[in-house]
């Protein structure tokens, strides 16, 4: 299993190969035309993100950046969290729903889940002034999420329906490595008309990296730019800074 592979240049050439023959759709899209839904999970890194959404834009396409609010690498409430999800609006992408399913209490009645779907919806919407059409699970596999296969859940389309599963055609980078058939071979053959791709952008760095050290990067960068902060307030308001 390799990740060599796993960088921004490797990124920009499964978007040429995707592009193939291809448009770029939202979900819900009623297009006929060949065309590939490409999909951000953002489990762990927003600046990543910026950066594919970025990338992206220099290929004129669009993709679909899911946002999570139980994720423990950011906080969606932070300045530059937000700042880092408006860049990546402004080039034109859209957002969805990354609803992790494991908030959910095992009595929970399905009235209970839509809830607290509808609830996080609205918040993504009031935060960046966007309607938020779409949503996924976060690991679904893990719990019961599969079970809600319905094509749409409170307004949004769900990426996990029963018509998006018989249509297209789906990839994954889960884990940072090629568990399945690769993108690029998925993108690659022209026979695959609808494509349902998945990536998460923390996989993507500028130089190769193993996955783990990936994670690191990301919680450490975090962690720097927390003591960072800290530092810089006390320097601000002239007190000391005891070590």
């Amino acid at each position: 299993m390799s990740f060599e592979e796993f960088t921004v240049e490797g990124y920009k050439e499964l978007i040429r190969k995707a592009m193939r023959g291809r448009v770029f759709e939202p979900f819900g899209t009623t297009e006929e035309q060949a065309h590939v839904l490409w999909r951000h999970d953002v489990d762990m890194s927003v600046h990543r993100a910026a950066r594919l959404a970025e990338v992206e834009a220099g290929f004129n396409v669009r993709a679909t950046y899911f946002i999570q609010f139980t994720s423990e690498f950011y906080n969606v409430f932070e300045n530059t969290i937000r700042q880092k999800i408006d860049e990546i609006l402004s080039h034109g992408h859209w957002i969805g729903l990354h609803f992790d399913f494991s908030m959910v209490k095992p009595d929970d009645t399905r009235e209970v889940v839509f809830e607290k779907m509808e609830f996080e919806k609205s918040i993504l919407e009031k935060l960046f002034g966007t309607k938020v059409k779409c949503m996924s699970f976060h690991n679904p596999e893990m719990n019961n999420a599969l079970s809600y296969d319905d094509d749409e859940i409170c307004g949004m389309v769900n990426t996990y329906g029963r018509s998006i599963k018989e249509k297209y055609v789906y990839g994954s980078d889960s884990n940072g490595l090629w568990r399945h058939t690769p993108i690029g071979e998925l993108a690659d053959n022209t026979d695959n008309k609808y494509l349902h791709l998945l990536t998460h952008p923390v996989w993507w760095q500028e130089e190769p990296m193993a996955p783990r050290s990936k994670i690191d990067r990301s919680a450490k960068g975090r962690y720097d730019f927390a003591m960072n902060n800290y530092d810089q307030l006390l320097l601000n308001m002239g007190r000391p800074n005891i070590r």
